[in-house]
């Protein structure tokens, strides 16, 4: 017996066992009017030029990357299923082949085009004019203008122009700042800082630097400062001022001051008669 495949079997039992078909089930196809193809093809194996079995006509078709259409088509003009394999592989080998040519062709002529700028590269750096001298390599003309040859490239390639790649460029002159003027003025005469000018108008440093935080000008923070004491004619900007000056219990004076009016001038005399009453009785 022999199969659409070529293959020659003995008995039919022997061609169901090969296919991996049940006998009764091809016997049955076979009388049914189903081709031998068929019959096996409807649960047996599919089997190729090349000894592979598929078990379905998809497994098939997936493997050859052809359609289920194709296929039938091709099963239906009456070639078989080891023919198509073939012919499909040697489709597909004429297509890779071509392919390969194309890739070879391809590869070719970008060599070639990478010798060609090579050449050219060459071409353009092997003779330079510079400056009425002409140098039959850059190696030469960074020996003449004593320039290392990895600085010139660099430069080259950072698109300077010839004459920037031997010299450099210039450098930018920075506009000079006039110096900045330390301190101030006020009033005709310069301070360094603020605390020359509070031991200078004899001013509270702490008091001075906290209105100045809260944004009042100098003017405004001197007038707070004014002297609040005129003691027989000297200034004086609090009791406790006055009283370390007389020498004389700041209490004491506290009392006389508010106890007279506010009248500093007899609180003060009255402190220092305290004073010089508990003096005399000590002794």
């Amino acid at each position: 017996m022999k199969d659409h495949n070529g293959n020659e079997f003995k008995t039919i039992e022997e061609l169901a066992d090969f296919y991996g078909v049940n006998v009764r089930a091809l016997k049955s196809r076979l009388k049914r009017g189903m081709s031998l193809q068929e019959a096996i093809d409807k649960s047996g194996f599919i089997i190729d030029a090349y000894g592979r079995k598929f078990k379905t006509v998809k497994q098939f078709c997936n493997y050859y990357r052809i359609t289920k259409q194709t296929y039938d088509e091709n099963i239906a003009k009456g070639i078989t299923s080891v023919q198509l394999s073939v012919l499909i592989k040697s489709i597909r080998g004429k297509q890779e082949y071509e392919t390969q040519d194309k890739k070879q062709e391809i590869n070719d002529a970008y060599f070639k085009q990478l010798v060609e700028e090579k050449k050219n590269k060459r071409r353009c750096y092997k003779e330079v004019d510079f400056e009425g001298k002409h140098f039959n390599s850059i190696t030469d003309l960074c020996a003449e203008y004593h320039i290392k040859y990895n600085t010139f490239r660099k430069r080259q390639r950072s698109g300077w122009s010839l004459n920037e790649c031997v010299y450099g460029k210039p450098k930018k002159i920075k506009e000079s700042k006039p110096p900045k003027v330390k301190g101030f003025d006020y009033n005709g005469k310069h301070f360094k800082n603020n605390v020359e000018l509070c031991e200078y108008y004899n001013i509270d440093y702490f008091a001075f630097t906290r209105r100045r935080k809260r944004g009042l000008s100098i003017e405004e923070c001197m007038k707070v400062d004014e002297a609040k004491y005129f003691v027989y004619g000297k200034k004086f900007n609090s009791l406790k001022q006055i009283a370390n000056y007389f020498n004389v219990n700041v209490n004491t004076l506290n009392k006389y001051y508010y106890a007279n009016d506010k009248n500093i001038n007899k609180a003060v005399t009255l402190a220092i008669k305290n004073r010089n009453d508990i003096v005399k009785k000590s002794e």
